[in-house]
């Protein structure tokens, strides 16, 4: 199972992270005009986002530990590795406008959306089982939905980090004309 002190220490790389890009993206909006800080603008939201729901899980993570289901607990890191990964992936290929590693953030969102529904569906099945502790059971639900919705905010950064790459190919061709 991811331990308290894993949640913590992902939240806290988390967090060092997304002020590295939001000062990068600061900057790179000084650079651009207003179209591109609006991006800033929604990635700054988006890493806002993805703060909030990594404490929420810190939060949640300690009554998961009741739960007892090994299926349940091995998908559950397994999500939680994901959506770690795939954050941090988002987070460097927009820092770097990397669209190879945009890809590979967006490929990991995919595969953490299906644990997920497959997450949901043996939640639904756990809660109408007797001796189950409901509240366990519970916390684990959000907790598995913040971790797909920190995918879901990364895939969103991830996104906009090839965009960004097309204009600045764009703008160096019209550049060399």
């Amino acid at each position: 199972m991811y331990s308290q002190t894993k949640i913590e220490i992902l939240h806290h790389q988390v967090s060092e992270l997304a002020d590295l890009a939001q000062s990068q993206a600061r900057r790179t909006a000084e650079d651009q005009e207003l179209g591109a800080l609006a991006d800033v603008t929604q990635i700054n939201h988006e890493l806002n986002q993805i703060g909030i729901l990594t404490r929420k899980v810190a939060n949640q993570s300690g009554s998961l530990l009741s739960i007892g289901l090994p299926a349940i607990a091995r998908d559950i890191t397994l999500l939680a590795k994901l959506a770690t990964t795939s954050c941090t992936k988002a987070i460097h290929a927009f820092l770097s406008q990397n669209a190879e590693e945009a890809h590979a953030a967006r490929e990991d969102y995919v595969t953490l959306s299906h644990i997920h529904s497959r997450l949901s569906s043996r939640f639904d099945a756990a809660l109408g089982q007797p001796g189950i502790p409901v509240a366990a059971l519970l916390a684990g639900c959000v907790v598995i939905s913040s971790l797909a919705q920190i995918g879901g905010h990364s895939d969103r950064i991830a996104s906009a980090a090839s965009p960004l790459l097309q204009s600045e190919t764009v703008s160096s061709c019209s550049l060399q004309q």
